[in-house]
Order: C-alpha cells, then structure tokens, then sequence
C-alpha cells in the first residue's frame, strides 16, 4: 500500500514538473529593467518614425528649450557601448509595432556610494554627483514624412511651449532622484527611484520605475496612448496588439 501511494505521489510530480516546464517554455521571456520605455502600434499605410529623448529639467515647469539631453559620457561610464541614442529610435511599419526605450544609468543610485566596489567608486561618483537629485524626463516625438504627427512630455511645460514645438499632451512622467526617492514605505531600497506621472491612478500618482511601458497606437485620423502599464516586463506584444 506505501509503495503504491508513493508512486501515485511520485508520478503526480512528474506530471507537475513537466507542466511548469511547459508553461515556462510558452511564456515570454522577461524584458531587463529600463528607466523609459514605448510600445507604437501604427495602423496607418505609411511609415512612421520614433524618436525619444531623456533629459535633465530645472523645475516642473521648465521651458521646452531647458530640457538638456543626457550625454553619452553618462552612459558610457558603466558601459562603452551605451549611448543617448541606443534604442531610442525606430521606424514603425504599417500594421505592425515597434518599441523606443532607455537604459539611463539612474539605477542603484540610492545605494550609498562606499558600498560600491573600490574599482568602480571613481566613476559612480560621476554618476552620483551628475544624476542625484535631479529631475529626469522625456520628449517623445512621432513623426510621418518628415511631420510631427504627436510628441508628448514628461513635465508641465507653458501652453505657449505646446502649441509652439507640437506638443500633445504633458506631464506625462519624470523621476525625481532625490536619496529618499529610492527608499520604499517598509525602508527597503529599491533599484529605480519614484516614477511621478498623472496617468497612475492612486492618491500618489507615482511608481518605482523599470517596468513600465506607454502603449500608443497611431491611426490614420490619430494618435493616443492606448494604456500605461506599470508591470509590463512580461507582456507579450504581439498578443497585446491583436487584443488592441
């Protein structure tokens, strides 16, 4: 009779391992962190193209022409082959999808930076001094033929500003990374900094940043986001897309 009941149990074990074997080989694999990130649909018959820009801005309701571009020197400091511009461009065909994203090396910054491995502490003292305590945002720019057709914004930027540079809509996110920025209620540090933005629905209106994606969908009369989702490292687009 035990024998018998082990091997029932050992056989249902099996069957259990190879299921999740099964739905590990099915699922999608997980995307890295990033600090920004856009999913485009376009439904039109032309080409369009994405450009997305990462900045430093003085205060929530700075210029258009006071967004400064992180430089490449930033990036390179943890990686030689990083750039303002890895990833941050794509050409989306018609009926398909394409993504603009970026690696700014805001995370881990809330660490203290003598916990940082001797080697290293040299060139995180640059990114600690160069990205701490600022406010870090996006231009996101849609374009056919050559025509902006929607650009959006992170920060709260004049109606003057929107209407002069074909802005669309604004203060759509940004990351302030000040120390505590990085420190969640329960005092643990997270990775990425608070994601400030008026499109999360809570009483704070903010995220920990490195999993999220704006989906926008282009058709031929418009252009809109079509969701935010906080989580969405493990969304399968293609599938995503036939749903929307």
């Amino acid at each position: 009779m035990k024998t018998s009941f082990y091997t029932i149990l050992s056989s249902l074990l099996i069957i259990l391992l190879i299921f999740s074997s099964c739905i590990l080989l099915i699922s999608p694999k997980p995307r890295m962190d990033y600090t920004f990130r856009f999913n485009i649909k376009n439904t039109t018959h032309l080409n369009i193209e994405v450009n997305l820009a990462i900045g430093k801005i003085p205060n929530l309701q700075a210029q258009f022409d006071e967004f400064e571009l992180i430089p490449d020197e930033i990036y390179k400091l943890l990686n030689e082959y990083w750039s303002n511009n890895l990833g941050t461009h794509c050409i989306v065909k018609p009926n398909s999808h394409n993504n603009v994203v970026s690696y700014l090396p805001i995370a881990g910054l809330g660490l203290p930076l003598d916990t940082r491995p001797i080697e290293f502490q040299e060139k995180h003292s640059i990114l600690y001094e160069y990205l701490l305590n600022k406010l870090i945002s996006f231009i996101l720019t849609i374009s056919e033929n050559g025509n902006i057709i929607y650009r959006i914004v992170g920060w709260d930027i004049s109606d003057d500003d929107m209407e002069k540079y074909h802005v669309s809509d604004k203060l759509l996110g940004y990351y302030d990374t000040t120390p505590e920025n990085y420190t969640d209620s329960y005092g643990t540090i997270r990775a990425y900094p608070l994601f400030f933005s008026k499109l999360i629905n809570d009483e704070t209106g903010t995220h920990f940043g490195g999993t999220f994606t704006f989906y926008i969908k282009s058709t031929f009369d418009n252009t809109f986001i079509q969701e935010f989702k906080l989580a969405s490292t493990w969304v399968d687009e293609d599938d995503y897309w036939k749903k929307h």
